[in-house]
């Protein structure tokens, strides 16, 4: 039924995000420094964008949080290195590639690609790894797109599949013609694969 399968990153096929090496206390101020209206726009937006890079954000950060810049980068990298799989999803990413074509797609900054795609080599787990930063667009769906013109025809996106933790990515992918799965957790995810019959020979471990 499908010819390609769609993986967003953070939240789906890893539960790590970005700082999650810091204290609690810290990666909460970071995320209203970075990640909360109105600075989003100033600074999450732009960072996954390409728009700005990792080394201003740091920067940002030491000027507001008790960390110097070397520090925030050296911990935020270590962290990253430190990455953890959601089982069910990164088993079931390579047991489909017997299949069908496989993708990273995800909204990310220029870390992904400079430090989280060489240290997992990411490249050789999937057929194509896409990072808004890369490309400097933050649609997920024109992100797909890109990728099906890549891995198979763009006409056949209703042959593809998101598997992705955001609703609105989930649900706009599905109105530009693709099909998708909301991912809420491992029980879950392995409940939607069974439901369906052409996934569920490769839901077992």
């Amino acid at each position: 039924m499908y010819k390609l399968i769609f993986f967003d990153f953070f939240k789906t096929l890893t539960p790590n995000v970005y700082f999650s090496s810091f204290p609690i206390d810290v990666r909460k101020q970071i995320s209203q420094l970075l990640f909360k209206p109105p600075n989003n726009e100033l600074w999450e937006i732009p960072w996954m964008s390409g728009r700005k890079e990792s080394d201003q954000v740091f920067e940002y950060l030491s000027c507001n949080i008790n960390y110097s810049k070397e520090d925030i980068k050296a911990i935020t990298i270590k962290g990253l290195e430190k990455i953890e799989w959601n089982s069910q999803v990164w088993h079931f990413s390579q047991k489909i590639r017997k299949e069908v074509k496989t993708a990273i797609v995800t909204i990310n900054s220029d870390l992904f690609h400079q430090k989280i795609v060489p240290y997992f080599q990411l490249g050789s787990y999937f057929d194509a790894v896409i990072s808004s930063a890369e490309i400097g667009i933050t649609d997920k769906v024109v992100l797909c797109k890109m990728a099906a013109q890549e891995l198979i025809d763009s006409q056949e996106i209703n042959q593809s599949l998101l598997i992705d933790d955001n609703r609105e990515n989930t649900e706009s992918f599905m109105a530009f013609g693709g099909h998708s799965i909301l991912y809420q957790g491992e029980e879950s995810f392995h409940k939607q694969i069974i439901k369906n019959a052409y996934l569920s020979v490769f839901a077992g471990n």
